[in-house]
């Protein structure tokens, strides 16, 4: 469990950036196996460790307008952007050469209109 813990921060520790610099790479046409998400719904890191930007897989059953935030140490919302996202994969790249070095977590939510 502890492993498992400290694996979620290191892959978090990643995210030093701002989402303002995602970029919508559409359309997939092949998934690359480092994000590559097996499950119907999913969101996968290219790398656990970056230094000015990590392209990430965000699979989804419902397309729609999504929020997706960044969230320090301390549970502050350190970056939110909404995008528009297809059902299935939805490879972006996010700018991480904003924010200094931590740990942060990744929320996804539907935009309720």
């Amino acid at each position: 469990m502890k492993k498992s813990i400290a694996l979620l921060f290191l892959s978090l520790f990643v995210f030093t950036s701002c989402l303002n610099e995602i970029e919508p790479e559409i359309p997939v046409v092949g998934i690359k196996d480092e994000l590559k998400i097996s499950e119907s719904v999913g969101l996968k890191l290219e790398t656990p460790f970056v230094t000015e930007s990590v392209k990430l897989n965000v699979k989804i059953e419902t397309p729609g307008i999504y929020i997706i935030k960044i969230i320090d140490i301390s549970n502050r919302t350190i970056s939110k952007e909404e995008i528009q996202l297809k059902e299935g994969d939805n490879v972006v790249t996010i700018n991480t050469t904003i924010l200094p070095s931590s740990a942060y977590r990744l929320s996804l939510s539907k935009k309720i209109m």
